[in-house]
C-alpha cells in the first residue's frame, strides 16, 4: 500500500506533481538505493522527476537532440 504523497516541482516548467510512494522506499532511496530499485512500481518519468526534478515533457525537450 502506497502511504506517502511526495510533492515534486519540475525545475523547468514549475509544474507540481504528487507521486504516491511507500515511505520506507523513500528512505531506502535517500540512503543510496537506486531509484529503479527503490521505486520499481513507478514509471520511468516519475522516477526521473524524483531524481532530477525534471518532468517527462521537459526532459524530452531538453534532451531531444540526444536521441
Amino acid at each position: 500500500m502506497l502511504n506517502t504523497n511526495l510533492q515534486v516541482t519540475c525545475s523547468e516548467c514549475k509544474n507540481e506533481t504528487i507521486i504516491q510512494i511507500n515511505q520506507s522506499d523513500l528512505e531506502s532511496y535517500q540512503n543510496g538505493s537506486l531509484a529503479q530499485h527503490a521505486f520499481p512500481y513507478l514509471s520511468a518519468a516519475d522516477r526521473e522527476l524524483i531524481i532530477s526534478n525534471i518532468c517527462g515533457p521537459c526532459f524530452g525537450t531538453l534532451f531531444a537532440d540526444e536521441a
